[in-house]
């Protein structure tokens, strides 16, 4: 019997068994993605706390004064500086008649040099200013009054406006505010709301009676007649073609300052004049002559002296001889102006009573910093 060959199937190749191992690998991805985030947020804690650190030692740095609790840094006092410097270079030029050039801002006069008085100025202002606001942050008003609050609340209100003018929406005012228009902007915004807030009815610091109006209407009748006056006047009416009118003006005009109104006649050789009685509600129109002769009526600060207007058929010339003044009617016209304006100066001498209260503690070597590196 002959050997037989047998053949046999070959096994399959099989991937070798590594499930184990698989599961230890992807347990440690795990532990190292784990490891990972942990790492990170350890990082950006870590990070934000030298932030804040740093903010918070820097503010502390660069705090130059503190007003009732409020503090000032060196970025708030060179702000008003900056607002400033204008004015004070004005200020130095009446008192020592000087012309301040780049480099005279640090020479002193009398112990003070320009920029220490502009310091000084700014301060003052600054006073003025945190009166106001303190003031206005205890009715409610407004939240933060430091520099860094308020420059923040002007870029969200910056921010506002760009969406609505984005949106189509009707924007009043300015689109951008730069802190300079912001701080007069707010300012002007809160005095009118504290006039509101304290001056609604009587017992109020700003409230305002109809008495007070009446008296300081007597005591002052010049400053609100303009409108309810009634002028009684002598005219003069001297002829003149266009061709002529140049050379009659100046010499009409010099006359009217030396010569009395019969000798106006005699020289020009007008025999009438005339009674005229002018009031604002009877002019005919913003173009008539009778607008520019009240006008000239109203702003008059001599109201002896002839008025001289140019019409199409030469000159008139005016004497004012009498004004009478409807007492009445200038009070009912005026009196929501006299209460506004006595309300102002009421506000005005409360905030500085508020300034007066104020807290206040420098900071002088803080200060010196902001002087050698102001610019």
């Amino acid at each position: 019997m002959g050997n037989k060959s047998v053949r046999t199937r070959p096994k399959r190749a099989t991937a070798p068994t590594t499930t184990g191992k698989q599961t230890r690998l992807t347990a440690s991805r795990k532990k190292g993605r784990s490891g990972i985030i942990v790492a990170t947020i350890l990082s950006a804690v870590l990070l934000l706390t030298v932030v804040l650190t740093v903010r918070a030692l820097d503010n502390a740095s660069s705090k130059v004064a503190v007003i009732n609790g409020s503090e000032v840094t060196d970025q708030e006092l060179s702000f008003y500086m900056r607002q400033l410097r204008s004015q004070v270079q004005n200020e130095w030029q009446q008192r020592h008649g000087q012309i301040l050039t780049a480099q005279d801002w640090t020479i002193q006069q009398n112990g003070q040099s320009p920029l220490q008085l502009l310091q000084q100025r700014a301060l003052d202002e600054i006073k003025r200013d945190k009166a106001l606001l303190l003031t206005a942050q205890k009715q409610g008003l407004i939240g933060g009054i430091s520099y860094a609050d308020i420059t923040a609340d002007m870029e969200q209100e910056n921010q506002r406006r760009a969406q609505d003018i984005a949106s189509g929406n009707i924007v009043y005012g300015l689109s951008s505010f730069t802190p300079e228009s912001y701080y007069s902007h707010l300012l002007t915004a809160l005095r009118t709301e504290l006039k509101k807030r304290l001056g609604q009815q009587d017992g109020d610091p700003l409230y305002v009676s109809d008495d007070e109006v009446q008296q300081y209407f007597d005591q002052h009748p010049e400053d609100w007649t303009a409108g309810v006056s009634k002028y009684e006047l002598t005219r003069l009416t001297v002829p003149a073609d266009q061709q002529h009118k140049a050379n009659l003006q100046p010499n009409l005009y010099a006359d009217m300052q030396r010569l009395s109104f019969v000798q106006l006649q005699q020289k020009y050789g007008v025999h009438d004049s005339e009674k005229v009685t002018l009031s604002p509600e009877g002019s005919i129109s913003q173009a008539s002559y009778n607008n520019e002769l009240i006008n000239q009526l109203q702003t008059a600060t001599d109201t002896k002296a002839p008025i001289l207007i140019e019409t199409s058929k030469g000159f008139e010339v005016y004497r004012l001889d009498h004004t009478a003044v409807d007492k009445q009617a200038a009070l009912q016209t005026y009196k929501v102006q006299i209460a506004a304006t006595l309300q102002e100066q009421r506000l005005d001498a409360y905030i500085q009573h508020q300034q007066q209260q104020l807290a206040v503690t420098l900071y002088p070597d803080q200060l010196h910093t902001v002087l050698a590196s102001f610019s």
